[in-house]
């Protein structure tokens, strides 16, 4: 319910675990890298696109944004134990 209310309706969700219920409960696309191969096309994707990427992940699946080892993660909301998080955009280079 909080990524319906929150993210952009063309958002990318990364996730593992949540898909399922991503997949029920929402209209946003889903995304599950399973190496930093993937997790490049995916940021590629958004940059292109101009899409908002969004995170759900249980704790055990913190390494999943491991994948993307340029991105910085936000933390944007939690329920239970599923985290939700953000990627923020680089910093403009000066």
């Amino acid at each position: 319910a909080w990524l319906t209310q929150h993210a952009p309706a063309d958002s990318l969700v990364v996730c593992g675990q949540t898909s399922g219920a991503i997949y029920y409960y929402t209209r946003l696309q889903l995304a599950k890298p399973q190496d930093e191969r993937d997790a490049t096309a995916i940021l590629r994707l958004a940059d292109r696109t101009h899409r908002s990427v969004y995170a759900t992940i249980f704790p055990f699946e913190r390494s999943t944004l491991a994948l993307f080892p340029t991105a910085h993660w936000t933390q944007v909301y939690q329920t239970g134990d599923v985290t939700v998080w953000t990627l923020r955009p680089p910093s403009p280079a000066p």
